[in-house]
């Protein structure tokens, strides 16, 4: 990777507490930065940077204040500010793990020949880590690694304890099924994504094992051998086992384990629902809700549109209006900044719509102008519902045309685009005069797949 394309994406990965903090990095004569790489910081936060050839004479130019520097020099500067950004990334990872901090002083104690600094360093990380909530893969194996230095510690000058050997050997078969299930887990997860078969190897073996030998009663096995079941199966059964114990070992799990488990059982609920399963639309709703409070639907302030959407859609479908206004009040400062305000008013339209404010629906939905292709359609969906419902014929004829046209010129759309048009066929087709009923309701039946069926259906059966 091109130096210019390495330090600027480093750059960019950092919110600005952790800019700041790195600034104060620099400043520190530890990591002996000169006051030029210093310069260059300070000119690479500012709007109009540029470490092109010419931003580079701009800078030495502008912040170094010479002509002269040879651009090879300039060069180096940057190759210097990167091993400091990194430097600072390596220190910051140390700063969070206490764990890894102990392992490394007892390393350079040992190392340094003080044996009883080093001891007293173990006792005090093997109480934390007995102490500590977390329960997951990273937990076992930093508990066999912990057993490992404390055996290695204690029996310097003496024989193997065979009772110290067998309880090395269950710790290491034990932080071995918990990588290896979690890992499991994670390659299930992207064969979806990816639509790729892995090789999972001695997997089918290890799960037996791990059933019949009482395994099961480890929350962080219970809960990846429930996963890796809801995913290879599809069963329910495995779902609400999830549901119900995910909850309990919130406190077990890195917050990214958390958020995997979280999101692999909110899919299952989703597809339930887009399935049409309609006990699923509360189930769904219920789940998302946990997912608020635990915070896991929200990443670096930021929640994405398609969550958003879902989470008010299926609370307007369970007839929980007042929560959706509250929802949308309350979680809109984490939608993106350009789409905010689309997103904002295409779910005051929803709420507006079913409580039959038409006229407020109508007048938030022209103002909506998505740049995604699928919530533009959803959006003139929802108008064509409104006009219909409110009975502005010559309006939803011009919409639908509108809609048909634009449509017809999305080129990505995939299934998604035959699902709308079927919706507008729909439509065209309660709006025959003097409609046959049973052959309407035929029809509507007969097109696949269908955005807001359910309504069309509705619609065919007041003609």
């Amino acid at each position: 990777m091109a130096q210019k394309a390495k330090l600027s994406a480093a750059i960019q990965a950092l919110d600005p507490d952790e800019r700041d903090e790195f600034r104060h990095f620099l400043l520190n004569p530890a990591w002996n930065a000169s006051t030029e790489t210093l310069s260059l910081w300070d000119y690479l936060q500012s709007e109009n940077h540029n470490w092109s050839a010419e931003g580079r004479k701009t800078f030495a130019r502008t912040h170094l204040k010479s002509d002269e520097h040879r651009d090879v020099d300039l060069r180096l500067l940057g190759s210097e500010l990167l091993r400091l950004l990194e430097r600072y990334l390596i220190w910051r990872q140390i700063q969070h793990n206490t764990t890894l901090q102990r392992s490394i002083l007892t390393e350079a104690y040992l190392e340094a020949g003080l044996s009883k600094h080093a001891g007293q360093v173990i006792r005090q990380t093997r109480k934390t880590l007995d102490q500590s909530n977390l329960q997951n893969a990273d937990y076992y194996q930093a508990d066999l690694d912990l057993y490992f230095k404390e055996v290695s510690f204690q029996q310097q000058n003496k024989r193997n304890d065979p009772t110290e050997l067998q309880e090395y050997f269950d710790r290491t078969n034990l932080a071995f099924i918990t990588q290896l299930l979690r890992q499991s887990c994670q390659l299930l997860t992207n064969s979806d994504v990816y639509n790729t078969q892995f090789n999972y190897g001695i997997l089918p073996d290890l799960l037996q094992y791990v059933k019949n030998n009482e395994f099961l009663q480890v929350p962080v096995i219970e809960l990846y051998y429930n996963f890796y079941q809801l995913i290879t199966t599809q069963s329910q059964v495995y779902y609400n086992r999830l549901v119900e114990q995910l909850p309990q070992h919130i406190d077990a799990f890195s917050p990214a384990e958390i958020k995997d488990l979280y999101l692999a059982v909110n899919n299952y609920g989703i597809r339930k629902v887009n399935q049409g399963d309609k006990s699923f639309e509360r189930i769904a709703l219920n789940w998302y809700k946990v997912g608020l409070d635990i915070g896991v639907l929200i990443d670096k302030r930021r929640m994405s549109m398609i969550t958003f959407n879902n989470i008010a859609a299926l609370a307007l479908k369970s007839k929980e209006v007042e929560w959706t206004k509250q929802f949308v009040e309350q979680y809109c400062e984490f939608l993106p900044s350009s789409e905010r305000d689309n997103v904002v008013l295409f779910n005051l339209a929803r709420i507006h719509y079913l409580e039959k404010t038409y006229l407020k629906a109508t007048e938030c939905l022209q103002k909506t102008h998505f740049k995604d292709s699928l919530l533009n359609l959803a959006s003139k969906a929802l108008l064509a519902k409104v006009y219909f419902e409110s009975g502005e014929w010559n309006l939803l004829e011009y919409h639908l045309l509108a809609t048909k046209a634009f449509a017809y010129r999305q080129k990505r759309l995939g299934y998604h685009k035959r699902s709308f048009l079927n919706f507008i066929r729909g439509v065209d087709a309660l709006m025959t005069r003097n409609p046959d009923r049973q052959k309407i309701e035929k029809l509507l039946q007969s097109l696949s797949p269908t955005v807001e069926k359910d309504w069309l259906l509705e619609m065919a059966a007041r003609a």
